[in-house]
């Protein structure tokens, strides 16, 4: 029901920027990400005390994006990213969090170099993810949002396709709460630093220099 929810709210927000977006000129297609990082948890347990643990984390993702300005000679575009991402902390006590997420993405770019064929752009970037998973007989759920800066490159070919590469930072902070056969609970919170690359292919609608 929560990934039922969470999908609805998704497709609104993709509507919704459809509907107040100029949508005569606009890229849509898909992309795939992956990355890497560290992160430290506070883990609180059933009568245990609060415990830290580091983990190495991974990710590896892909779904669709949209972006209001691939080509344009203009300044500012947003770029919109809706996918699902595989991630993995691995602790130090040798246990593996296994994450299947969903996956919002949000750029907030400026293109500095812009050419007809070529646009360099940089900015902020807030991404919003949650998801379930399994560690130790634990099932668990995660929510976590990250905010760092992004660079990305646009190589416009001919009048339609954009090939594009991004790499960013983020600091995530991240909250979650696991739960066994038993009812045995544990939750924390945390944060993970996640540095990453993402290829994206689109299609451009009326998007020219």
């Amino acid at each position: 029901m929560k990934r039922l929810c969470l999908i609805q709210l998704l497709v609104v927000v993709l509507v919704s920027v459809f509907l107040f977006s100029d949508v005569q000129a606009m890229g849509l297609g898909a992309y795939y990400t992956f990355g890497s990082g560290s992160g430290t948890w506070t883990i609180n347990a059933d009568d245990e005390d609060e415990i830290d643990m580091d983990s190495d984390d991974s990710a590896t993702g892909f779904g669709f994006v949209f972006d209001t300005t691939l080509a344009k000679d203009m300044l500012f575009n947003y770029r919109l990213g809706l996918g699902v991402e595989k991630k993995e902390y691995e602790f130090e006590n040798d246990v593996t969090l296994k994450m299947d997420n969903f996956v919002f993405d949000n750029d907030f770019g400026f293109g500095v170099f812009r050419t007809p064929s070529i646009r360099f752009w940089l900015g902020p970037e807030l991404k919003i993810a949650y998801g379930t998973g399994d560690a130790d007989d634990l099932d668990y759920s995660v929510v976590s949002v990250g905010v760092g800066g992004v660079l990305g490159l646009n190589f416009n070919i001919g009048e339609h396709i954009t090939l594009g590469v991004k790499s960013g930072y983020l600091l995530e902070y991240t909250a979650g709460y696991g739960e066994d056969e038993n009812d045995d609970s544990v939750d924390h919170t945390g944060q993970d630093d996640l540095f990453y690359v993402n290829f994206a292919i689109m299609y451009r609608f009326n998007d020219t220099f």
